[in-house]
């Protein structure tokens, strides 16, 4: 009965050791606010359970970044898009818009919510390709 105790415990604590030291990348491209809002909750639920997350918002996901963002607000938790990317960087999480994103709508970082900024190219792939970073 020890031995079973002792080899769970061992099992949480190392499951509970890997998420906190895992990395990821979401890139969410969709203008859908169902598509934006699935990655989004995945993503706040990785950072509840301990990992590392990075938002890439790409395309018409893009619009989330900007400081007049509006989406729809998506059941069952009652929160829009922009609203669960909030509460992810709150947790800690980061966000950035594709390079392509501010030139190619006419806008510019002073246009982005607090604390998002222009993704860096370069930057990103050396992120993405560090061994043991997930890419959704």
């Amino acid at each position: 009965m020890k031995k079973t105790v002792f080899i769970a415990a061992l099992a949480l604590s190392s499951s509970a050791f890997a998420a906190s030291e895992t990395k990821m990348t979401i890139m969410i491209n969709s203008g859908e606010a169902m598509t934006q809002g699935a990655a989004l909750v995945l993503g706040n639920s990785m950072l509840d359970r301990g990992a590392s997350v990075n938002f890439l918002l790409c395309d018409k996901a893009g619009s989330l970044a900007l400081k007049d963002a509006q989406a729809p607000v998506l059941k069952p938790l009652n929160k829009s898009p922009v609203q669960l990317l909030q509460e992810a960087m709150d947790k800690g999480a980061s966000a950035q818009v594709c390079a392509l994103y501010l030139p190619n709508v006419g806008k510019t970082p002073a246009d982005l919510a607090e604390d998002i900024t222009p993704a860096k190219p370069p930057k990103i792939a050396e992120d993405m390709l560090k061994h043991g970073v997930l890419v959704f």
